[in-house]
């Protein structure tokens, strides 16, 4: 399989090149998405998102089991968000000045000390200590696996190549709740974040598979344009719209569903068939918008965003949580990879960092206010008022494209 060429006068293995195409330091150009080293991305990715998948599957009936209401259960759920967020003002300059893939590999491991951390909770305070070292881990691990995907693949295929990373993501989400809300049934919420933690391990020993170099181009310094680039701001507010409402389904479907007899472990096939759904669009959806761009690829599928969200307030039974599921998973499956797809491309290499920066504040943003504010809304009118409130982000969404005119290609 042709890979990539060098430009070190070296013998290549493949003579084509691409005028979109960027050297990485050891003057590696990505000729194909089917790399060896964005294979390798992939494979790591798949460990880190299960065990976070399933951490997700099972946190709000962790909390409550502890003791937590609907505003303790929103508060945690949005913890790691805050941690994330403050930690990005390093993680952008690290990225850039210090080894890619060791990065990756340090903050995995720390992903995995804070389910272990879950595990060894016995309070409501404890599973948020966990979950603020969670957000610590993410703040670097999330933005530097989006800088080596963009590194190992051809500027002109971001949208292709992000969007089957996005599918590994998506293989995880098919099966990360269900089988961690099937496993706490039998073994318990603490073995089955043991579980999560231990994945996490597995995934940062898979990136020694990558046989590229990927190290910073920079020094470490701090300030506001390595930490966020302005050319990608369109797309973390994307990415902050869409993420409210989708942390609020990751915070409540599950007791939402339960309180309206749907079982705990058959609630979890929602995420299932989301899942499915998204691994079966996104490619096809990140391709559409590499040819006719991000806008008229995302402004169909926000609209089919907000019927999944104006429908949930009535759904009672499994099949209609299903349904709702292959409407929300065209939504916000396709608006996350396309607008991550669409804040790398803005930038030149050195600037990926900030660029993916961008993106991970957008989407903790989202994490932060949406199960806070989710949280009060069911205290003080409840389910259905909540879920109707999501549309509110949906529409705000639609008109920032409509009215942002986005660059030439973009």
């Amino acid at each position: 399989m042709s890979e990539g060429k060098t430009i070190s006068g070296k013998p290549a293995e493949d003579k084509a090149s691409l005028p979109a195409a960027t050297p990485n330091e050891n003057g590696w150009i990505p000729t194909t998405v089917w790399n060896r080293p964005f294979i390798c991305c992939c494979l790591a990715g798949i460990f880190q998102y299960l065990g976070l998948q399933m951490s997700h599957g099972i946190l709000s009936k962790y909390t409550e089991s502890l003791g937590g209401d609907a505003v303790a259960i929103g508060i945690v759920t949005g913890l790691f968000a805050i941690t994330a967020m403050g930690f990005k003002i390093i993680s952008g300059p690290a990225i850039d000045a210090f080894d890619h893939k060791k990065i990756l590999m340090i903050f995995m491991v720390v992903l995995g000390c804070a389910f272990f951390g879950c595990a060894l909770s016995n309070s409501v305070e404890g599973v948020g200590a966990s979950m603020l070292l969670r957000g610590l881990a993410q703040a670097f691990s999330g933005t530097v696996n989006l800088v080596l995907v963009a590194v190992y693949l051809p500027k002109d295929q971001f949208g292709k190549g992000i969007a089957y990373f996005g599918v590994a993501q998506a293989a995880c989400q098919a099966i990360g709740p269900s089988i961690s809300l099937s496993l706490s049934v039998y073994i318990g919420y603490k073995a089955t974040y043991v579980i999560a933690g231990s994945l996490e391990v597995i995934g940062a020993l898979l990136v020694l598979l990558i046989n590229q170099p990927s190290r910073g181009t920079q020094k470490f310094r701090i300030s506001m344009k390595s930490v966020i680039a302005k050319e990608a701001i369109v797309p973390m507010i994307i990415l902050a719209l869409t993420g409210i409402p989708y942390a609020t389904i990751l915070a409540f479907l599950v007791i939402d569903g339960m309180s309206k007899g749907v079982p705990q472990e058959q609630i979890g096939l929602f995420f299932t068939v989301f899942a499915i759904v998204t691994i079966v669009t996104r490619p096809f959806f990140g391709s559409l918008s590499d040819r006719v761009g991000a806008k008229k690829t995302l402004l169909p599928v926000l609209v089919v965003l907000a019927v999944s969200y104006a429908l949930l307030p009535n759904v009672e039974t499994l099949f209609g949580y299903c349904v709702v599921a292959v409407l929300n998973a065209i939504g916000t499956g396709t608006a996350m990879p396309v607008a991550q797809a669409l804040a790398m491309k803005m930038v030149p290499q050195e600037r990926y960092a900030a660029a993916s920066n961008s993106c991970y504040i957008g989407n903790d943003l989202g994490f932060i206010f949406g199960p806070v504010i989710s949280g009060w809304l069911v205290n003080m009118w409840g389910y259905s008022a909540m879920w109707y409130c999501m549309l509110i982000p949906c529409a705000i969404t639609i008109a920032v494209l409509v009215l942002v005119k986005l660059p030439k290609g973009a």
